[in-house]
Formats: structure tokens, C-alpha cells, sequence
């Protein structure tokens, strides 16, 4: 993955179908089928081949790559979301920057500023999964993913209550469909 980011930073389509950051790189765009073990019959995709320096690179971006991106994007806003019922709790319960916690037993504001910062701290690794099988099973990574942000809400929403006991239902399923991001990814 860590070899993807430089690659599509570098690579963007111009309106004669090539994209380049002189000096860096060429990129052509070429369609194609792709068939894997997840998706046998995808339709035609867009491969971007890239060349960065002396190294050649061809990604295949199925049509139906958008829903990754939507699932993707609607993280952010759930992300976001959490971030605002922060901000808040902090008004409501007198804490002031730059003060992260309130600190006492029981503290409602601490667990609204948990689950926000544990949403956070799962963040890159479920991005970082459903962008990589998303390459190559985009609905079915999709569906996992929008159920990983549904998972989130219940939890945000559970761990919210000032009783740390209800995000354990979120907290459980958003932890069991990243695992199953993690095996996809490894098969």
C-alpha cells in the first residue's frame, strides 16, 4: 500500500488520456478485463500503467471502484460526526482545550471523547483494507465497509451514553469485519 500512495500522487489523466508530473512520471490509461478469485466476471476496467523513475507500475481500478470511494468518504463523515459530538460535550461539560479528558470516574465527557478518538485510531488500518480488496471485489468490500461504519455509529452512539458497557455491540462487530477485511486481503 505504502508503494501505491506515491504512484497514484504522481499519476493523474490529462484529456489526452496520459498524465505526468514532468521529470517523474508517465502514466497511459488502457482498458482491460480483470478476473480474480473474488470477482470472476468484472467488467471492463481502466488500468492506469504508471512509471515512476525506473519502475513500472499497472493498476487495475475496476468501474465499480466508486462504491469503495463512497464507503470510503462516508467514514469521514461518521468520523467527523464523532468529532462534533466532541466538541459538543465540551461546552456542555465545561472542559476546555487543551485538556483532552475530564478525568473523574464515570465521566460521560470521557467516553464521548473515547469513542471519537478509538473511531480514530481504527481509522487508517480500515481505510488502508478497504481500499486494497477493494481492487478486486469492490461491491462485496463495499458492503463490509458501509457495515464497518454502521458498526461505528452503534458504537459511538453505545459508548456515548456514559456507560462504556454499550459500545461493546459496535465495538465487537466493527472489530470482527476488520478481521475479515485483514483475512481477505491475505487470501
Amino acid at each position: 500500500f505504502a508503494l501505491l500512495v506515491p504512484i497514484f500522487a504522481l499519476c493523474f489523466q490529462s484529456a489526452d488520456g496520459f498524465g505526468f508530473v514532468p521529470g517523474l512520471s508517465r502514466c497511459t490509461l488502457k482498458s482491460s478485463s480483470l478476473a480474480s478469485p473474488f470477482a470472476p466476471a468484472l467488467k471492463p476496467v481502466k488500468t492506469r500503467v504508471c512509471a515512476v523513475g525506473n519502475v513500472m507500475a499497472s493498476i487495475q481500478i475496476p468501474s465499480s471502484y466508486g462504491l469503495i470511494m463512497t464507503t470510503a468518504a462516508t467514514s469521514a463523515f461518521i468520523v467527523q460526526w464523532a468529532a462534533l459530538r466532541v466538541t459538543s460535550a465540551r461546552r456542555k461539560y465545561g472542559i476546555k482545550y487543551p485538556k483532552m479528558y475530564e478525568g473523574t470516574e464515570g465521566s460521560v465527557f470521557d467516553c464521548i471523547q473515547r469513542a471519537h478518538q478509538n473511531t480514530l485510531e481504527s481509522l487508517p488500518s480500515f481505510l488502508a483494507l478497504l481500499l486494497l480488496n477493494g481492487l478486486a471485489a469492490p461491491a462485496a468490500t463495499a458492503a463490509v465497509g458501509m457495515a464497518w461504519n454502521a458498526a461505528r455509529v452503534a458504537y459511538i452512539r453505545g459508548y456515548s451514553t456514559g456507560d462504556p458497557s454499550k459500545r461493546v455491540p459496535g465495538g465487537v462487530a466493527s472489530g470482527l469485519l476488520l478481521l475479515g477485511l485483514m483475512a481477505a486481503t491475505a487470501a
